[in-house]
């Protein structure tokens, strides 16, 4: 075995998935094997399988996380009044933030879980405001996507959505507004 294809075996089980055609591959390819939730080695798998991972694609995975956590986070600070002064100094406080950064640069599936436990809060506080069912459920596939993608986001799941039932009930919004945000976290849970 070449040295590439050692190091492929210990970091992208994702082409382990592509090149063999079986989501069993981690098993063989990669530390973690089939205990760690595929979510990050399928998206990088499917850059494999499109194009061979030339350019590579899967290395803009992270990145295109960073900037989606930014952004997400400047809409949100818009939406709920803040200047764009205010809301773009947010984006570089939080970009400028260096785990964040490095985990942006170095293809960690930390960021990738950030994104969609922050990304998923903010879509459930935001429907809570506004009662609206649907950004509820918006909220809860991205909270659902973070227990796939890490091996401990049932756990955190939990505590963000126990979080946000605590926030609704001290500020006396109610619950209804955000049970269907529980929905995609059961499913996904189970």
């Amino acid at each position: 075995e070449g040295s590439v294809l050692t190091q492929y075996r210990s970091d992208f089980a994702g082409y382990g998935i592509a090149l063999e055609g079986s989501i069993f591959a981690p098993s063989r390819w990669g530390d973690a094997g089939l205990l760690y939730p595929l979510n990050a080695q399928l998206m990088i798998a499917v850059f494999r399988l499109v194009d061979g991972d030339l350019l590579p694609g899967s290395k803009l995975l992270f990145p295109a996380f960073y900037a989606c956590l930014l952004i997400g986070c400047f809409r949100f600070l818009r939406r709920h009044g803040a200047t764009g002064v205010v809301a773009v100094g947010g984006m570089v406080l939080l970009g400028g933030t260096p785990i964040v950064f490095l985990h942006a640069t170095m293809g960690y599936t930390n960021l990738m879980f950030t994104f969609y436990l922050v990304i998923g809060t903010l879509w459930c506080e935001e429907a809570a405001g506004e009662r609206n069912p649907r950004k509820a459920v918006i909220g809860g596939t991205l909270i659902a996507l973070g227990i796939w993608t890490r091996p401990e986001g049932l756990t955190m799941s939990a505590a963000v959505l126990a979080g946000l039932c605590l926030s609704m009930l001290a500020t006396r919004r109610g619950l209804r507004q955000v049970l269907p945000a529980f929905i995609p976290p059961v499913v996904v849970g189970i």
